[in-house]
């Protein structure tokens, strides 16, 4: 199962905590990149924030390694499960198809 999260500051981090939860940060990355649960891992240019796309057994292994992460309580954190858009129009397809009156 593919999930996005998505992360954006909500809160300040105190500046003697943005040392400390930096480098959780890079543990936490460097963690799930070497565990194979992510494909990819992301920030944005010139602010703060960012997000991953992980690939997991079940919701319930996303939400562990969502848990951990070390920016949490300063964040908004969202997260969507994605599936293959050709797989996904195919279904709005078929779905539409059914509906129309013969």
């Amino acid at each position: 199962m593919k999930f996005l999260m998505i992360a954006n500051p909500k809160h300040p981090v105190p500046p003697e905590l943005a040392v400390v939860l930096s480098d959780a940060m890079l543990g936490w990355m460097t963690g799930i990149k070497e565990s194979g649960k992510v494909e990819t891992l992301f920030g944005y240019v010139g602010v703060p924030g960012g997000g991953a796309i992980l690939n997991v057994e079940s919701a319930e292994e996303a939400n562990s390694i969502i848990l951990q992460f070390p920016f949490g309580p300063f964040s908004d954190v969202q997260v969507h499960a994605v599936v293959d858009p050709f797989e996904s129009v195919k279904q709005f397809k078929q779905i539409a198809q059914a509906m129309i009156p013969h």
